[in-house]
C-alpha cells in the first residue's frame, strides 16, 4: 500500500466474468468500485490509517441511508466507502481471493492464478464442506486432517503433498498446488 491506501480488496469478478457479476447486474446500490465491484472475503485494513479518518462516521451514515437496499452488508458498505474515496483503495489480485467463480467447468478465471498460483483460498458458499467443486472440498477435508502440533514448515510440506498427489490432474487444482510451491 502506499501512503493513502488503507483498504486492500480484490474484485468481486473479474474482466471477462460480468455475466456472473452482482454489482453491474443485480445490486440496488447506486455505486461500487468499478469496473466490477470488489469482494470482502479477504480483506485487510491499516486501522491506523482508517481511525485517523471519518472512516466509522462515513460507514454508519452509508448503513444509515442504504440499510434498505444492502444485501452482502459489510461488503456494500466497503464498496460505497471506497466508491467515494478511491484513494484509500488498494486492489489485491484475485490469486489473493480465489474463489469457485474462479475456476469454473476446469477453466481457470483468474489470471494472476495462472502465473502465480492461488495464494490465499476463499471458502465462501461453504466451498471447502459442499461437493459443488472437487478441488475445495479435498483441500477442506486435507486441512482438517493436518495436525496441527507440526510446525508451520511441516503443516505446509503435508499439505502440499497431499494436495499434489491428487489435485494436479485438473487445471485449476494445479492452481492450488503451485500456490502451495511458492
Amino acid at each position: 500500500m502506499n501512503e493513502t491506501q488503507a483498504i486492500a480488496m480484490a474484485n468481486e469478478h473479474e474482466i471477462g466474468m460480468e455475466s456472473e457479476a452482482y454489482y453491474n447486474r443485480h445490486s440496488k446500490l447506486p455505486f461500487f468500485v468499478p469496473p466490477l465491484g470488489v469482494n470482502s472475503g479477504v480483506l485487510l485494513m491499516n486501522l491506523t490509517r482508517l481511525r485517523s479518518s471519518n472512516f466509522t462516521w462515513e460507514i454508519i451514515r452509508s448503513y444509515t441511508k442504504y440499510q434498505q437496499k444492502l444485501n452482502f452488508h459489510d461488503q456494500d458498505l466497503l464498496n460505497i466507502y471506497l466508491y467515494e474515496h478511491p484513494e484509500n483503495f488498494y486492489r489485491l489480485n484475485c490469486s489473493w481471493n480465489y474463489r469457485m467463480s474462479h475456476c469454473i467447468n476446469d477453466t481457470n478465471n483468474c489470471h494472476s492464478a495462472g502465473t502465480d498460483g492461488v495464494q490465499l483460498l476463499h471458502g465462501n458458499r461453504n466451498a471447502f464442506t459442499t461437493r459443488t467443486m472437487a478441488e475445495f472440498r479435498f483441500i477442506g477435508d486435507s486441512i482438517s486432517q493436518v495436525d496441527l502440533s507440526l510446525v508451520k514448515d511441516d503443516a505446509r510440506n503435508y499439505l502440499r503433498n497431499t494436495v499434489a498427489s491428487t489435485l494436479n490432474a485438473t487445471s485449476c487444482g494445479s492452481l492450488l498446488v503451485k500456490g502451495l510451491s511458492s
